[in-house]
């Protein structure tokens, strides 16, 4: 597991660890209410981590066209950060100085919402 997921997996110990010294102790009430709202942050922070990715992945003009355009597409798996997905794809869309195809991407998927 520490392999395959990397620093992640460290979290999700010490998460494990905590919920189970918690509901032993009879706290359930209140361990299940945190680890829930730390699981929904932990989600939401990766979320804008991946989107933070793809927009870096959009925007470099090194990246072959094809790449770009898959990253545009992908946009669209943001769960949490729907509404600046949809901002990013209309600025690719206005961009004049990205390739048209990737703007045609962007401005079909910003029209969809996303």
């Amino acid at each position: 597991m520490f392999a395959y997921l990397g620093p992640a997996s460290w979290l999700l110990v010490l998460a494990a660890a905590a919920g189970s010294l918690c509901f032993r102790r009879g706290w359930r009430g209140p361990a299940f209410t945190g680890l829930t709202a730390c699981m929904v942050l932990y989600a939401g922070v990766i979320d804008a981590l991946v989107l933070q990715r793809r927009a870096r992945v959009i925007a470099d003009s090194g990246k072959p066209e094809s790449t770009r355009v898959i990253a545009a597409v992908s946009l669209q798996g943001t769960f949490f950060h729907k509404a600046r997905a949809v901002e990013l794809l209309d600025e690719i869309a206005r961009d004049a100085s990205a390739p048209t195809s990737l703007r045609e991407a962007a401005r079909h998927l910003a029209v969809k919402g996303g």
